[in-house]
């Protein structure tokens, strides 16, 4: 239902947004026009204002003059001096921008409206030639006599530049829209992958609690058969031949009881259930306690286990239960993949860190298997590497419990020579 809700969000939000935005850009363009017209007028205003002073002013001004002025204005084609009297019309040529004088009887309707009233200007909008046109007048008084000043004005530059306004804007409104449909866009793909990586992590959760369940309910009958071999095997009423066959189920019973341990012990990790408990700790002295454990098993293999340290403690915040179980399973690997030589563990302290190596003589690795030997179900290597049993979980689960106690981990090997395994801790 909140998938919906969101979906149906951002559905409203695809619409409504590009319309509030192409109506605020109708608004602004309309103003914009208003405030443009409005300016143009004043200018206007302006104009006549200059031109009735030029006019009437007390100093004759040279003729030249006064056209040059009135050239120089940005959109204006004609002007004139308009009069119903001749007398007037032979103080001023009524055409400004030459030298010529002729009546204007088309235009009386507008003198007759202006005359009288000197301090308003008159603008009537004409399409000429299919371009916008301005013609505008002020009253004056010349001599005595009424007289009107007419200007015209070509409003295409206005128009132009209105036009290449709305032609930014809305490629402006439209660069908007694109960029609101693609957000809209990525937020329901968003949405649909939230929705389909919950469906996933629910099955995935189930399917956990499925096989954390099977592999609980495996505990009981395999300490069963462990526990009933081991009593064939140790009853020497027995036939040897049948003992033998008891033996062999045993070690397959422990094989598969490690596996079911292995699998547990990555459920716990990786659901963060264990709780992190870091204390001060010794880095070497739970080194030698490991080594001292697993001696038995290096010297069944006639293998030499050595630990190289400094005499002095090396502390770190750590968890000695995970420690210890990352660096059980760092040796027992060292030597269970090394047929003859030896396996050292060479604690280094640095000036911020702690690195912990383990050395070993063994198949080595190549560079390929390096890079998922961390991988879980992974087994790497030739086949004499893989005669070795093992669940293929064992480094997987290291490399999680050295991250848990705020490590990394890394490996270093050459095929044929030997493997370094490298764990390094912060000492604070």
């Amino acid at each position: 239902m909140r998938r919906h809700s969101e979906l149906w969000f951002v559905a409203l939000l695809t619409v409504v947004l590009p319309a509030l935005v192409l109506v605020s850009a109708q608004a602004t363009m309309t103003s914009a026009t208003a405030s443009m017209v409005s300016a143009e007028k004043s200018r206007i205003t302006a104009l006549h204002d200059a031109a009735r002073d030029l006019l009437l002013s007390p100093v004759p001004l040279p003729t030249q003059l006064t056209r040059e002025f009135l050239r120089e204005q940005p959109g204006l084609t004609a002007t004139r001096l308009i009069s119903d009297s001749e007398d007037t019309t032979g103080l001023i040529s009524v055409d400004l921008f030459a030298t010529s004088t002729s009546v204007a009887s088309e235009r009386a309707e507008f003198v007759g409206l202006v005359k009288g009233r000197p301090d308003e200007t008159f603008v009537f909008e004409f399409l000429v030639a299919g371009k916008r046109t301005w013609y505008t007048y002020r009253s004056l008084t010349v001599a005595g006599n009424l007289a009107v000043l007419e200007t015209v004005h070509d409003m295409s530059l206005l128009d132009d530049r209105l036009e290449q306004r709305l032609y930014e804007t809305f490629a402006l409104v439209a660069f908007v829209i694109i960029v609101i449909i693609c957000f809209a866009y990525w937020m329901a793909r968003q949405i649909d992958y939230r929705g389909r990586f919950e469906e996933v992590t629910k099955q995935l959760r189930m399917q956990e609690r499925f096989t954390s369940t099977v592999v609980h309910e495996l505990r009981a009958p395999l300490t069963a058969m462990r526990g009933y071999a081991s009593m064939i095997e140790e009853d020497t009423t027995i036939p040897v031949h049948i003992r033998n066959h008891a033996e062999q189920i045993k070690r397959s019973a422990v094989r598969l009881a490690a596996l079911v341990s292995d699998y547990l012990e990555v459920t716990r990790l990786s659901s963060g259930a264990a709780t992190l408990v870091r204390a001060p700790l010794d880095v070497v002295a739970v080194v030698q306690e490991v080594v001292k454990e697993l001696e038995p098993m290096a010297h069944e293999k006639h293998l030499t286990l050595s630990v190289r340290s400094t005499h002095v403690p090396i502390t770190i915040p750590s968890n000695q239960k995970l420690l210890v179980q990352a660096l059980t399973n760092l040796v027992s690997n060292a030597i269970k993949y090394t047929s003859q030589g030896h396996v050292e563990v060479v604690v280094v302290d640095e000036t911020y860190a702690v690195e912990v190596r383990i050395k070993d003589t063994g198949f080595g690795i190549s560079a390929d298997d390096q890079k998922r030997l961390f991988a879980p179900f992974s087994r790497v290597g030739d086949s004499a590497s893989r005669a070795v049993t093992g669940s293929g979980l064992g480094m997987w689960i290291t490399k999680l419990l050295v991250e848990q106690l705020g490590g990394t981990i890394g490996v270093e090997s050459i095929k044929g020579v030997g493997t370094h395994v490298v764990m390094r801790f912060k000492k604070r």
